[in-house]
């Protein structure tokens, strides 16, 4: 990884999916974002869709996420009306 030109790690849906029922699954988690601070890389997690699983990888200290479990597809009218018209994510 390191002599690849890589600057972010993302943890695929298929373990994101297995945390809350499969403990390799989330050992794998672990492992993606331990690995991701040894090497200075952010991590994203891909595929929320619970809040068990949101909970889990932000416990773990990944602070960036995609999947529905986050927010639906938009249109970017509606994102600039959430993100400056203080819409229903709360974003502050």
């Amino acid at each position: 990884l390191q002599a690849l030109p890589l600057t972010t790690l993302k943890i695929d849906r298929a373990f994101v999916g297995g945390i809350g029922s499969s403990a390799k699954s989330e050992a794998l988690v672990r492992g993606i974002v331990s690995l991701s601070r040894g090497l200075g890389m952010p991590v994203v997690a891909e595929g929320i869709e619970t809040d068990a699983q949101r909970a889990f990888v932000q416990g773990l200290g990944c602070e960036r996420g995609q999947g529905f479990g986050l927010g639906r597809p938009m249109r970017a009218d509606q994102l600039t009306e959430i993100l400056f018209g203080g819409g229903p994510l709360g974003v502050s």
